[in-house]
């Protein structure tokens, strides 16, 4: 209990904690056939995650080798292909600055590994060394991060992995950034589809089902069963979300009857616009400002107030809109 408690008083900080991290990522995979295959964010994984069965946790190098983590992770998530088995990796970043090209195997061999990166900017290791001895020697300690620091330029992960064919998200830095990863993750992994529709089958919107069709049954949905889940894992992770009616721009100028489509509103500092339920629309949402242009990898956008319908959104490249 206590060192639940103390990973939980870690959640204000600006920098996530090693056990802050091993606390979040554990709620997200409790209900699944996990195995922890690298790492253990600073032991705070072993002390919080339920260890009910063998198996679930590989074990370290034993000799803190750099350079093992991802090899070892890889190998044991080869191993289990196939199992339906949720392989995690706690990685640090150092570690993987050594064998980053182990990526393109993971890639190539389509080896599925849930890979979270522990970023502390320094071969840490080496730096804590470095530490004791600068004490030792009454040398300043600040010149311990000298040729240990991985910092300035600061390594993109995200792009290291996209380089070798494995999806990367990040750096996350704050809320927003941690809601413009899962839009994207979401838009990019669940997709839009209305074969029920098509099918003439009945569609029970509501969460259960919505929830059951899209994690176990693999499908995807249309606007109403997308945002419905994508507002249910915002709502699980603690953001504020509202649903909203939209109306959609036809080819003739006109728009389409109110409720036609749904997204959804934010609230984080201020107000924000999700949709992964439209198909070709914008990829990382929007901040709720009218007005004001913004830039997305699939196009600018931009707000528009227009008589008390808030908001209408219009992307520029096709006349697409959207009214609340």
């Amino acid at each position: 209990a206590k060192w639940l408690a103390d990973a939980q008083a870690k959640a204000s900080q600006k920098e996530i904690s090693t056990a802050f991290l091993a606390h979040e990522l554990g709620e997200v995979i409790k209900q699944e056939d996990w195995v922890l295959v690298n790492g253990n964010s600073n032991g705070w994984a072993r002390r919080l995650w339920n260890f009910a069965k063998p198996g679930q946790y590989l074990g370290t190098s034993g000799g803190a080798g750099v350079g093992y983590g991802m090899s070892a992770a890889i190998g044991a998530a080869l191993a289990h292909l196939g199992s339906g088995r949720l392989c995690v990796d706690v990685q640090a970043d150092g570690d993987l600055l050594m064998t980053s090209s182990s990526l393109w195997t993971a890639a190539k061999h389509r080896i599925p590994l849930l890979i979270v990166m522990h970023n502390n900017q320094s071969f840490y290791n080496s730096e804590e060394h470095g530490i004791e001895v600068a004490k030792f020697r009454k040398r300043p300690v600040e010149n311990a991060g000298i040729g240990t620091h991985v910092s300035d330029p600061v390594v993109d992960f995200a792009k290291v992995a996209q380089g070798f064919g494995v999806h990367g998200e990040g750096p996350i830095e704050g809320t927003a950034g941690n809601l413009r990863a899962l839009h994207r993750a979401h838009l990019l992994t669940v997709p839009f589809e209305n074969l029920d529709i098509s099918l003439g089958r009945k569609i029970v919107v509501e969460e259960e089902a919505i929830l059951r069709k899209i994690l176990e049954l693999r499908r995807g949905g249309f606007c109403y069963e997308l945002n419905s889940a994508f507002a249910a894992l915002l709502r699980a992770l603690g953001f504020s979300v509202t649903l909203l009616s939209a109306r959609v721009a036809r080819s003739d100028g006109g728009e389409g009857p109110e409720f036609d489509h749904l997204t959804l509103r934010i609230d984080l500092e201020g107000p924000w616009l999700a949709d992964v339920g439209f198909g070709d629309s914008f990829l990382e949402p929007l901040r709720l400002e009218a007005e004001t242009e913004q830039a997305d990898p699939s196009g600018t956008f931009r707000l528009i107030e227009d008589a008390g319908q808030w908001p209408r959104e219009l992307l520029r490249r096709d006349g697409l809109r959207y009214r609340r």
